[in-house]
Formats: C-alpha cells, structure tokens, sequence
C-alpha cells in the first residue's frame, strides 16, 4: 500500500583510534599484573523524563514526519561507581556534572579512581 516504518536508530561506537588506545591498555595492564584491587569504576548516564515517538509511518513518496521537542527537555543525571569492595551510593542530581560537584560529592577517596570520560579528568579530581 506503499506505507514505511521509519525508527530513530542509535548505537554507541568506538572509534578505531580509540579501539587501539583501548587495547595497548588492557596490555599494559596484563604486563603490570593489575589486579583493580583499590580501583572504583563509575559511570553516569543522562535520563530524559519527557519522549516522543520514536516511529512514524508515511508513504515511500512522501518524507518522514517531524514531531517537535522541547529545547531543553526535563532530564536528571545518574552517578554510580563499584569497585571490589563494594559499590558506591547511586547520586541522582540537575545541572552539570563539572570538577567540583564530582570531588566533593562523589569521589569515592579510599580508592583509585577510573574515569569514563575526559571531563573527570581535570587537575582537580587528579589532585
């Protein structure tokens, strides 16, 4: 009848100078015997509270439909951190994770710390 689904696709990618940056630290690590023993590795992710469709459907000849969103979407971020000892408090806040909000809330000092992501990687949280 000449009707198409159209899905939003997505998928997380790892770049293939990043795969190989990747790599030679698994080997260093396997060449230094890490054990992770006092490492805390954490994540955050964001958490949209407001969607929209994801699928419309229209003619092959005619174009996809738009739906509008809002600018600036009501969303929280999500914090969290495990380690060998055990797992850190889940943080749920607004706003930006910067350098300051991180030392001081959530870093967890008994431990190393492995980053996910260059923003936590400031001179601060290195201090």
């Amino acid at each position: 009848m000449g009707w198409l689904s159209t899905s939003t696709k997505y998928c997380q990618l790892v770049r293939k100078v990043n795969r190989a940056k990747r790599l030679q630290y698994c080997h260093r690590c396997l060449e230094n015997a890490e054990n992770f023993e006092e490492v805390a590795f954490t994540d955050d992710c964001t958490v949209a509270l407001q969607s929209s469709a994801r699928i419309s459907f229209h003619r092959w000849w005619e174009p996809a439909k738009l739906k509008g969103t809002p600018k600036h979407p009501l969303k929280v971020h999500v914090w969290t951190g495990i380690s060998k000892s055990g797992v850190t408090d889940i943080a749920i806040f607004r706003g930006l994770l910067d350098h300051k909000l991180f030392v001081q809330e959530f870093y967890p000092d008994h431990h190393r710390f492995f980053p996910d992501d260059p923003k936590h990687t400031s001179q601060v949280t290195k201090n």
